[in-house]
C-alpha cells in the first residue's frame, strides 16, 4: 500500500510539474513591441522687402522665428513699402494652422498709413522640410498730406501646432 501511495504522490507531483512547465513556456513566449518616432516642428519666417518712391523715408524688415516685423520711417505721401514673407516648417513633423496676428502699426504719425495684407498661399497644414509654405504679402502706404515724422513698426506672427 505504501508503494501505491508513493506512486500516486509521484504522479500528482509529475502532473503538477508538467503543468507548471507548460504554463511557464506559454507565458515566456508573450512579447510586446513598442515603436516610437521623435520629430521636431517649428515655423521659420523669411522675407523680402521692396520700397518705392522713397525720397526721405526708409523701410526695413526682419524675420525671426514665426514672426516678421516691418518698420516704416519718415514716409512721405505716396511712399510705400512691400514685404513678402514666407513661413516654412524646416522640422520633420507637420503642423496645423492655429492663428495669426496681423500688423498694427504703432508710433507717432502712423495714423496716416494705410496697411494692406494678403495671404497668397495659406495652407491649413504646413508640411515638414519646406514641402509647402504659407506666404504673406504686406503693403504699407502713406496716404496722408504730410510726412510721417517718426518710426512706425508692426509685427505679424503666425502660429501652427504640431499635428
Amino acid at each position: 500500500m505504501s508503494s501505491k501511495w508513493l506512486l500516486g504522490m509521484i504522479s500528482v507531483i509529475a502532473v503538477a510539474g508538467i503543468a507548471g512547465i507548460g504554463f511557464a513556456t506559454y507565458t515566456s513566449t508573450a512579447s510586446v513591441t513598442v515603436t516610437a518616432n521623435a520629430g521636431s516642428f517649428y515655423v521659420q519666417a523669411s522675407g523680402d522687402l521692396t520700397a518705392f518712391s522713397l525720397a526721405v523715408g526708409t523701410c526695413t524688415g526682419s524675420a525671426s522665428g514665426p514672426a516678421i516685423t516691418l518698420v516704416a520711417n519718415n514716409l512721405l505721401p505716396g511712399d510705400y513699402c512691400n514685404w513678402t514673407a514666407t513661413f516654412t516648417d524646416p522640422g520633420s513633423v507637420a503642423g496645423s494652422f492655429v492663428s495669426w496676428s496681423g500688423f498694427t502699426f504703432t508710433g507717432p504719425g502712423c495714423g496716416q498709413l494705410a496697411n494692406f495684407g494678403f495671404w497668397t498661399v495659406f495652407p491649413a497644414t504646413l508640411l515638414p522640410g519646406s514641402a509647402n509654405h504659407a506666404s504673406f504679402w504686406q503693403n504699407v502706404t502713406d496716404t496722408g498730406s504730410g510726412a510721417v515724422s517718426g518710426t512706425c513698426s508692426g509685427t505679424l506672427s503666425v502660429t501652427y501646432a504640431a499635428a
